[in-house]
């Protein structure tokens, strides 16, 4: 059909059918993507939910092994001698040292 030849309301129905089509594939559009971004919105709350957990694992053990290594430098730091009790215990080498010394010669 010619323009020229149609009518007003010819004309006038022509473009309301063009528009009514142009929006009907734009609503196809619409949902394809919406549904695309759908499918990308589960997939990332997956990957958030998978990184939570490994993140929270990840802690619990760096805490766990924060936890071992403080009670391993208390049961040190009970362990060691204070520079009181160890600069006696040298005192006490030296008169052995001594004594054996003195024994032996």
């Amino acid at each position: 059909m010619n323009i020229k030849t149609m009518d007003n309301n010819q004309l006038f129905k022509a473009v309301v059918e063009s528009q009514s089509s142009m929006k009907s594939e734009l609503l196809g559009e619409i949902s394809k993507i919406s549904n695309k971004l759908d499918k990308v919105e589960k997939k990332l709350s997956g990957d958030i939910n998978s990184l939570r957990s490994e993140t929270k694992k990840g802690f619990e053990e760096i805490n766990n092994r924060a936890d071992l290594l403080g009670k391993q430098l208390n049961a040190l730091d009970e362990d060691a001698p204070t520079s009181e009790s160890f600069n006696n215990l040298v005192e006490r080498v030296d008169k052995l040292e001594h004594y054996q010394n003195f024994v032996t010669a």
